[in-house]
């Protein structure tokens, strides 16, 4: 999934497999971008065949203020398929 958006341009800084003790339940992909790099990178995603599950803009909170945005994608597995 790195290598697939790497590939594309996605600038990926964090993955994860996904599973219990994990830092995502479901394999996920951090990226940097702007607002359109989500959509561009799920589009990379779906035409590469990728099992894309979820896109989300994410934020979160230091010291009580806020870091980010930036962007997760996460996809399905075989135990967690509903496509």
């Amino acid at each position: 999934m790195v290598i697939t958006l790497c590939s594309a341009g996605v600038e990926t800084y964090e993955s994860c497999e996904g599973g219990l003790n994990h830092a995502y339940p479901e394999p996920s992909v951090a990226f940097e971008g702007a607002e359109s790099e989500g959509l561009r990178a799920v589009s990379v995603a779906i035409a590469t065949g990728l099992p894309v599950k979820e896109l989300r803009r994410v934020w979160d909170v230091r010291s009580g203020l806020l870091h980010g945005p930036w962007w997760v994608m996460t996809f399905w597995t075989k135990k967690n398929d509903e496509r």
